[in-house]
């Protein structure tokens, strides 16, 4: 299966880098002239908790097992905001380029395979190319979907949220990373203001909201090596 592209921000790629190995991405249908929008009736219904989807002849099926972006065995390559660079600090194409990535901060500039290559930007300033445009190549980060579900946005636990990549109150930056020690130190309305706060401030989610309770994929990943 051919390894497809996932668009991230510098922040998101920050919350990869450090361990996040899950994300959720809202359900979308087609619509009319090649437009998509939110599901709805009658092409599909809720049954029982689970969102169903009608085929031609007017049954209806689970969503998940007609309709999945990422199914299980996916590999992705995040592409992430970049500038590709060489050592003479001029412009290069290729996979043996250097490159800098903005979600970095810092101006390092990457050679792959080579870490006593990497060095510190000294030229002037240049101008970001689109995560859009990555190639694979020149990504850094490959993952592989381990499991995929469709739920409401609201499930998610705040387990759920921590592999989401959830910044944790400064008070609780020692507890586990399962979520079990925290939900149990952690007040509902704290717990639920954090996971907001997060959904909301994505930029691909502004037209989703939290108040509007979508339906998601969830998507658990690993990381992998090529």
């Amino acid at each position: 299966m051919k390894p497809k592209g996932l668009i991230c921000t510098p922040e998101e790629v920050r919350l990869w880098l450090s361990g996040k190995t899950q994300f959720r991405v809202v359900v979308t249908v087609h619509w009319h002239k090649g437009k998509r929008c939110l599901p709805y009736e009658p092409l599909c219904t809720e049954t029982d908790g689970v969102l169903m989807v009608q085929d031609e002849y007017g049954d209806y099926h689970k969503f998940i097992d007609c309709y999945c972006p990422y199914p299980v065995g996916t590999r992705l390559f995040v592409k992430e905001t970049y500038f590709p660079i060489h050592t003479n600090y001029k412009r290069t194409k290729g996979s043996h380029a250097g490159r800098i990535y903005k979600a970095d901060k810092n101006n390092i500039i990457v050679f792959p395979g080579r870490d006593d290559r990497n060095e510190k930007y000294i030229g002037k300033s240049f101008k970001w190319r689109s995560s859009v445009h990555m190639p694979k190549y020149y990504s850094r980060i490959h993952l592989e979907v381990t499991e995929v579900r469709v739920e409401r946005l609201w499930r998610m636990s705040f387990s759920d949220a921590v592999r989401e990549g959830v910044s944790l109150p400064p008070q609780f930056s020692g507890m586990g990373m399962s979520g079990e020690a925290i939900e149990n130190e952690i007040s509902e309305k704290e717990l639920y203001e954090i996971i907001i706060e997060y959904w909301n401030s994505l930029p691909r989610n502004r037209n989703h909201q939290w108040d509007t309770n979508p339906w998601v994929f969830v998507y658990d990943t690993k990381a992998i090596e090529l």
